[in-house]
């Protein structure tokens, strides 16, 4: 069962008018018309050709008619039920809810007992994945870290048992190409009990990655197949950064950004219709001073909310990365970027949010204090978002006359019964008066954050992987070992 506060959310925030979303869409489907789409894999190039593209085999460019483009849209699965290792942790996308997903795929990890940054070890992925298992608004999880204790090459694989091994929730993954793929959907179907329980109840979503601008590489193209073939849901990895790999106004991103999911889209439904592909796109912006990626600016959150009403609009769940920070610590900079932008794309209404629980310094990074934080941000925004529920017993008229004038409201059972559900209780925040605070220690934010990651470590446990489960998903480890190997002898 999803937490009371994950939202629910009635009235999305528009920033577009009904002109303004046909505008963008006759615009998206005139690059994918005139413009195209590079696949970079025969299959692809062969089924598109099939569908009714235009298809240059020389050049691997693809041009997609719009009627091909729009009837992938009606193809798609309006609502994708995504699966956890136990079924409390299941969830629908496109429910009208705003779920988080938790991870960041960092490549440096702050240490938990020194605050030092150093390379992350698969014990740290593991302890991570741990946490944040236990996390009230983590509904999905991505790994924290990518260990670097293994080799890289196979990096996904071991990232993908270790999650299984920690978590009880939803898996989301990267893709390394169609090897990576084929091992993914084995290790899901393994832990789900068998390849068609696996199409019954998926227990992974897998996001091959886009190279901006419009280009699907061999590797990514083989993974969407492979997932489309399967039925394993999957959306894809867009990640434009206005100025530098789409264009610098937020419009011109949009468009580019929709152009890249709709040609994922139209493959994946040209290849298998139905199969539960949604949207997603984790934008960023271009430091014009020194041509770096920036992922904390507001105009990122712009986007996201554009594009979530977009794909309201097609009716198809998508899903963004936003609230991140480019500060290099978990400090006032990286609270202010993050809960300013993940507040405003949730109002957007996306059916999940990837606000990269422990992220810092711009997806490098990650920190045990920050994924506490996050938990934290999510909770208040999930809060924000349930609004104001009204009916006859929240307006509570009866009980304000019964209390009347001068009266207090501490010792009703109005009161007890629904502070609970009405109001958002912060673990970390404090609340105190100032005296009691430094009576427990002054202790700030990060302090309370670590305090409370170790409280984790030492009590939580999620239900442990079968013995049988254990040895399949380290059998197909080796296997992708051994592969790496023989290759590297070639």
């Amino acid at each position: 069962m999803i937490l009371a506060f994950a939202a629910r959310l009635r009235r999305p925030l528009k920033i577009l008018n009904d002109d303004e979303l046909q505008d963008i869409h006759s615009a998206t489907l005139d690059v994918l018309e005139n413009v195209g789409v590079k696949f970079g894999e025969e299959n692809a190039l062969r089924i598109l050709n099939e569908a009714g593209a235009d298809v240059d085999p020389k050049t691997s460019l693809v041009k997609l008619p719009s009627f091909l483009v729009e009837e992938a849209i009606k193809r798609c699965p309006r609502k994708i039920k995504l699966y956890g290792r136990t079924d409390n942790h299941d969830l629908t996308l496109g429910d009208g809810r705003v779920y988080f997903t938790a991870g960041a795929n960092a490549l440096y990890i702050h240490d938990l007992e020194t605050g030092q940054r150093r390379t992350p070890t698969s014990k740290d992925c593991g302890e991570l994945t741990r946490v944040c298992d236990a996390l009230e608004y983590a509904h999905v999880i991505l790994p924290v870290v990518v260990p670097q204790d293994v080799p890289q090459d196979i990096a996904d694989r071991v990232k993908c048992k270790i999650s299984y091994e920690n978590t009880e929730k939803h898996y989301w993954c990267d893709v390394y190409g169609r090897d990576s793929a084929i091992d993914l959907i084995r290790m899901a179907a393994a832990v789900a009990g068998g390849m068609d329980e696996l199409r019954r109840r998926p227990v992974i979503t897998i996001n091959p990655g886009v190279t901006s601008p419009l280009m699907w590489s061999k590797t990514a193209t083989e993974a969407i197949l492979e997932c489309a073939r399967h039925g394993v849901p999957q959306l894809p990895d867009c990640m434009p950064n206005a100025g530098a790999t789409s264009p610098v106004t937020l419009a011109g991103s949009v468009v580019q950004q929709n152009a890249e999911n709709l040609s994922f889209i139209t493959l994946a439904q040209s290849a298998s219709p139905g199969t539960p592909a949604y949207g997603y796109s984790s934008p960023g912006i271009t430091n014009m001073r020194t041509g770096s990626v920036v992922y904390g600016a507001v105009e990122v959150a712009i986007q996201s909310v554009a594009m979530s009403q977009i794909y309201s609009w097609y009716g198809i769940p998508y899903a963004t990365t936003v609230g991140l920070t480019d500060s290099k610590i978990h400090d006032e900079q990286a609270a202010y970027e993050r809960a300013t932008a993940a507040l405003l794309a949730a109002l957007g209404g996306p059916s999940m949010i990837s606000t990269q629980f422990g992220a810092v310094n711009s997806l490098i990074d990650a920190s045990y204090e920050q994924t506490m934080i996050d938990d934290e941000i999510a909770g208040m925004i999930s809060r924000a978002l349930s609004g104001v529920q009204v009916n006859e017993e929240t307006m509570a008229v009866d009980l304000i006359a019964k209390v009347g004038p001068g009266g207090h409201y501490l010792g009703q059972r109005h009161t007890k019964d629904l502070f609970l559900k009405e109001h958002y209780l912060p673990r970390l925040a404090d609340r105190n008066s100032r005296d009691k605070w430094k009576k427990e220690g002054a202790k700030d934010i990060a302090k309370r954050a670590r305090e409370r990651a170790e409280e984790i470590l030492r009590a939580h446990q999620p239900a442990p992987l079968e013995d049988d489960v254990r040895k399949e998903l380290d059998d197909i480890i080796e296997e992708a070992r051994r592969r790496r190997l023989s290759h590297l002898s070639t």
